[in-house]
């Protein structure tokens, strides 16, 4: 089914609007030249709330427009806004779009079960004015389950137009209040570019909070931030909760910042980080960074620190001075390798033949064909299914 040129007012559901119960199914649909003008344009597709299911296979948007300049309007969920429900999303492209506003997420849900595979943002310009925020996913969550697998967010254009612009998590905003687990598994965020107005960046890639959270092998390469005043957390902004990060691979960005704290991950209020098989390479910083790699910004002696750990990673060309850093400006002291990581491929990040990072990384966790884990993002059980 294509639905082409159509027109919205905002503000709840463009296309679609369904609560209490009911249930919605996107099968094999191209959504062409969507448009909203209103300040608020929430679930543009469908929005949905109090117990009801969406469930979406294989749905294009392409063309979608919204034009508010309003300073403070919004553009949220271009496909589902879910409150209290169910949102199932596998096969989802989003490109070629303008989008005018204060983004936040292709989908946005909250108090619901979600699932997304699949997904592929790309070659989209978003004109901010002030707040772009989980371009991919932005969701709280109550004790919910989410998992996010095999999702792209590459080659799109973020700019800002407001005195400021805030990033909270680039690409994922997740909120796991309570028992909620949270897993992400093969992200590819590649080849953006964010500029405009002086830029204030809490963690460009994912700002987690509280619950469970999982996140394995990501390639975050090729990502420019231009006029930037301060950044914490390149790759993570972990405000609490638990956070296991695994397979990860940062390299070959640009992060143009007066300041940072934390190069690739900032821990904030009680945020127990546990990063395992992460390279951070060849990244460029501006002019002043506390903990190229870690800024754990309570101290890990203090009441309110959370626990960090730092267990065979690899750290190439990315900052001066401590790796690692606290708030009280101690180093951590933590060891890793520190070598070229020889990617064949500076987009994708693979690792070419001869590489150090290859079997390098945790003994305990093994590669697809039954050797020791590599370093980077390919590495692991999951590191074969992209």
């Amino acid at each position: 089914m294509t639905l082409s040129s159509l027109g919205t007012n905002g503000s709840y559901g463009g296309v679609l609007y369904s609560s209490y119960g009911s249930s919605v199914l996107l099968d094999d649909i191209l959504v062409d030249g969507l448009s909203c003008a209103s300040s608020s344009c929430y679930g543009m597709v469908v929005y949905s709330n109090y117990g009801g299911e969406v469930v979406a296979r294989d749905v294009e948007l392409t063309g979608v427009k919204t034009t508010s300049t309003y300073e403070y309007s919004s553009v949220g969920a271009l496909l589902a806004y879910v409150q209290y429900g169910t949102l199932d999303v596998d096969g989802l492209e989003v490109h070629d779009s303008d989008l005018t506003g204060n983004f936040w997420g292709v989908v946005y849900a909250e108090g619901s079960d979600l699932t997304m595979r699949n997904v592929d943002v790309h070659d989209n310009t978003f004109a901010s004015h002030y707040s772009f925020s989980g371009a991919l996913v932005n969701s709280y969550s109550y004790g919910n389950e989410q998992t996010f697998e095999n999702l792209a967010f590459r080659n799109n254009d973020i700019t800002f137009d407001y005195s400021y612009g805030q990033v909270y998590g680039g690409i994922g905003y997740i909120e796991g209040y309570g028992n909620s687990d949270v897993t992400v598994r093969n992200v590819d965020f590649s080849n953006n570019s964010f500029s405009g107005v002086p830029l204030y960046v809490y963690g460009a890639g994912f700002y987690t909070g509280d619950g469970s959270t999982r996140i394995e092998n990501v390639v975050m390469a090729n990502n420019g931030f231009a006029d930037g005043v301060y950044m914490a957390g390149g790759f993570l902004y972990g405000y609490s909760g638990e956070i296991q990060v695994t397979n990860v691979d940062m390299s070959y960005n640009d992060f143009d910042f007066q300041s940072t704290d934390g190069g690739f991950a900032h821990g904030d209020w009680r945020a127990d980080m546990a990063f395992t098989n992460t390279n951070v390479s060849t990244n460029s910083f501006g002019d002043v960074v506390n903990g190229p790699v870690v800024y754990a910004a309570y101290g890990l002696d203090e009441p309110d620190s959370g626990i960090f750990s730092w267990d065979h990673g690899n750290v190439f060309q990315s900052g001066d001075g401590p790796l690692f850093a606290d708030g009280y400006g101690e180093s951590l002291g933590l060891t890793t390798l520190e070598v070229d990581p020889g990617h064949a491929d500076q987009d994708t990040l693979e690792l070419a033949s001869g590489s150090a990072l290859i079997d390098a990384g945790d003994p305990e966790i093994l590669d697809v064909d039954g050797s020791v884990s590599d370093i980077g993002a390919y590495g692991g059980p999951s590191g074969g299914s992209w």
